[in-house]
């Protein structure tokens, strides 16, 4: 029975850090639900985890927070993956202007680059609505 609230809650702590949990019994259309509405949010400071992200969103409507890891090192990554539990929230969340630690946080398309060098503002890509879908570069 400890497993039900993973029903409704997709994620938890292990320690300071973030892990999304998904049942074994959970249905093929809500196992794709909980990967259908994502967001890239970038500009992390080093070292920031997951919990302290969870917290800053919590009233952004995300369902669960994860910072992927440097397959070399171990060390957190610049940016995480912010999961949304449908396209309203998602594109209400989109809108929110961030910061942690003192540094300003940028929402991405999950399939966008992070740019890292200094680049011409008019070739950054940028997240707008088109039809209630997000639409990179428009």
């Amino acid at each position: 029975d400890d497993i039900n609230v993973f029903y409704s809650q997709w994620s938890c702590y292990l320690e300071q850090h973030t892990v999304r949990v998904i049942p074994l019994l959970l249905n093929d259309k809500s196992r794709e639900d909980r990967y259908g509405y994502a967001l890239k949010l970038t500009g992390l400071p080093f070292g920031t985890t997951g919990k302290e992200l969870t917290e800053l969103l919590k009233r952004s409507g995300a369902k669960s927070v994860v910072i992927p890891r440097n397959p070399k090192n171990y060390n957190l990554l610049k940016y995480a993956m912010v999961y949304f539990p449908n396209e309203d929230v998602l594109t209400e969340a989109a809108s929110l202007e961030l910061k942690i630690k003192g540094s300003v946080l940028f929402w991405l398309n999950l399939d966008e680059k992070l740019v890292t060098r200094a680049a011409p503002l008019n070739i950054l890509p940028k997240i707008t609505t088109k039809n209630n879908k997000l639409n990179p570069n428009t």
